[in-house]
């Protein structure tokens, strides 16, 4: 089983998926996995009202059904101090603010991927590691091994041409 830690705006895809809204599709195959037990979720506790309240303001009569369905999956919620210490430090050294700081915490701190399709904090994090855009995510299956050094082809040589 792989873990992986998702933020709020790639969960919030499961719910708004308007026509306006990027990969969703890439959104609900990670929840398919989670449904089929291929995928774990690692998630901070501000996780279910972060999301709740965006449910809340966008769709106010589905709110209460979204959230409940949200709470069943069956996440690990993280509460470990040195997550919070980390998501503190990634506060201050990104600029950014701690609520999406905490995700990406925890995924450093447990050696997993933060999915996220928050580009701007991507772009202040993505040096740091253990972050990808959910534009740019695949499902590896747990145990495939991925090569150590990428094939780079070489250019062929252009055999002489034989002039008459």
């Amino acid at each position: 089983m792989t873990s992986l830690v998702l933020d709020a705006s790639v969960c919030l895809k499961w719910f708004l998926p308007e026509a306006n809204e990027q990969d969703v599709d890439i959104a609900q195959a990670i929840k398919s996995r989670m449904r089929d037990g291929d995928i774990a979720l690692i998630q901070p506790p501000v996780w279910h009202s972060e999301i709740a309240a965006v449910l809340a303001r966008q769709l106010p009569q589905l709110a209460a059904r979204f959230t409940t369905e949200l709470m069943r999956i069956g996440a690990r919620i993280e509460t470990d101090p040195q997550c919070m210490k980390r998501a503190i430090e990634l506060s201050i050294r990104c600029s950014h603010h701690l609520f999406d700081t905490i995700y990406h915490a925890i995924a450093i701190e447990y050696g997993l991927d933060l999915v996220t399709a928050d580009e701007h904090y991507y772009r202040k994090a993505r040096a740091l590691g253990s972050i990808v855009l959910l534009k740019d995510w695949r499902w590896k299956p747990q145990g495939v091994a991925e090569p150590h050094v990428k094939y780079i082809a070489k250019p062929r040589r252009r055999r002489p041409s034989k002039k008459s």
